[in-house]
């Protein structure tokens, strides 16, 4: 029905270290709908982190031979009512833009679309980096430098440096103000404690000895399947405009086809034409995207 994203194929090993790295102190709402002993149905309601739009996030899932049984609707208002008792404003969804039928339900449901999310891929063993070294050449000539996370020195000050670039070069991403950006140590716990989380593919830009940008690309499951995501690329606003983002996703496509990855998946806001003009660039082909839906509460 609904659904949050299909950037990963999850084992229940994976699911289960989800869970258990969000942080204590955020509540998180999950209720499951069963027939004959067996989930059939499931629902989620959270705040990942304080945001401007007093919003919570939620997911919904109900099997399609259970579908169109009142079973959504029924786990949508216990993910509601949880919304409302929390001080939340509105709840947003994602719902799959391959499936038409789900928008159309979330639209009875009350819930309006707000924007698309695009999802690109692209198969890392055919990108060929050699385009792009003339732009690691023009930014070193400049001052810039890209390496992985790795090669910093592991202490809390790089992973505080590294924290602030993400956490500034993300405030004026379209649509964040539904979302917000976690403290350090939420981050830290929810991202950076993650079984996905490599400093080997976490990819900075720096100027001066200072973070100025990163973008990330992990394997996604315990179970290394080929499958990685590229789930964050920025850059903060003084340093923008001068190709870092292509420089810093080129060096994690480049990680990608070392590792043995055979699809990486990224996705793009549809209010933000500059990434998905850096996509293109790099060779990511759309596919049938999300869409956010938002209903007030």
């Amino acid at each position: 029905m609904f659904t949050w994203n299909d950037a990963f194929t999850w084992n229940e090993a994976d699911l289960v270290a989800n869970v258990r790295r969000w942080p204590d102190h955020k509540p998180m709402f999950r209720v499951v709908a069963e027939a004959d002993g067996k989930a059939i149905g499931y629902g989620r309601a959270c705040q990942v982190a304080e945001n401007p739009r007093d919003a919570f996030a939620g997911e919904l899932i109900v099997l399609p031979d259970h579908q169109q049984r009142g079973i959504g609707s029924a786990l949508l208002d216990e993910c509601e009512r949880f919304a409302r008792e929390g001080g939340a404003k509105c709840l947003t969804f994602m719902v799959h833009e391959r499936w038409p039928y789900a928008k159309v339900a979330a639209g009875k449901l009350g819930y309006e679309p707000r924007t698309l999310y695009y999802q690109s891929i692209v198969d890392p063993q055919a990108f060929d980096p050699e385009p792009f070294v003339s732009l690691l050449d023009s930014l070193s000539k400049d001052g810039y430098e890209i390496k992985p996370l790795i090669d910093l020195p592991l202490s809390e000050e790089t992973d505080r440096a590294y924290f602030n670039a993400v956490d500034k070069s993300d405030t004026d991403t379209p649509f964040m103000d539904y979302f917000g950006w976690p403290n350090y140590e939420d981050y830290r716990k929810m991202v950076m404690g993650s079984q996905w989380f490599d400093r080997n593919g976490v990819f900075v830009a720096l100027f001066e000895g200072e973070v100025v940008g990163a973008s990330t690309v992990n394997k996604g499951s315990i179970d290394f399947n080929g499958e990685m995501f590229i789930d964050y690329t920025g850059v903060v606003p003084e340093h923008r405009n001068k190709g870092l983002a292509t420089a810093m996703k080129a060096r994690a496509l480049e990680y990608a086809k070392r590792v043995g990855g055979t699809m990486v998946r990224t996705e793009n806001n549809d209010a933000n034409p500059a990434m998905r003009k850096v996509n293109k660039r790099l060779g990511f082909v759309e596919k049938p995207g999300m869409w956010m839906v938002v209903k007030d509460l």
